[in-house]
């Protein structure tokens, strides 16, 4: 599901087994389930993007940032991904607070960031979440 050009608001959404949710517009995600798919959310660019409330689970990459996306992301599940749950594809980083990584605290070897590669920028995990996230 690609969302461009004006603002959208996904509220009490299931997304399952397709390409994901891909932002290159202004959005607003609550209490969505993005599950199974290739990747669950790719924010791409300088919108606005909040996204609470949403369980992102059983992707290849659960979270993938690219083209400077700043996306706020809190109060969220974000764990079982195949390859990673997050993937930063840009030099911005971004930090994703209360977040539920599926192990207290978060496994770092999870997420493919400035850790692995000076390139790419970092995913602020300092402060998550100790168990899952209920909404």
């Amino acid at each position: 599901m690609y969302l461009r050009g004006q603002a959208s608001t996904l509220d009490y959404v299931d997304i399952l087994y397709g390409q994901g949710v891909n932002l290159g517009a202004a959005a607003v995600l609550r209490h969505c389930n993005i599950l199974t798919n290739t990747y669950g959310l790719a924010c791409h660019g300088p919108w606005a993007v909040d996204v609470a409330s949403c369980t992102v689970q059983y992707n290849g990459v659960g979270v993938l940032l690219y083209g400077e996306a700043s996306p706020v992301i809190s109060y969220c599940n974000v764990l079982s991904s195949t390859l990673y749950d997050v993937q930063v594809d840009q030099a911005r980083s971004v930090a994703m607070a209360s977040i539920w990584w599926g192990a207290d605290p978060p496994d770092p070897a999870r997420v493919l960031d400035i850790t692995f590669d000076m390139t790419r920028g970092d995913v602020d995990q300092s402060e998550w979440a100790s168990s899952v996230v209920l909404w």
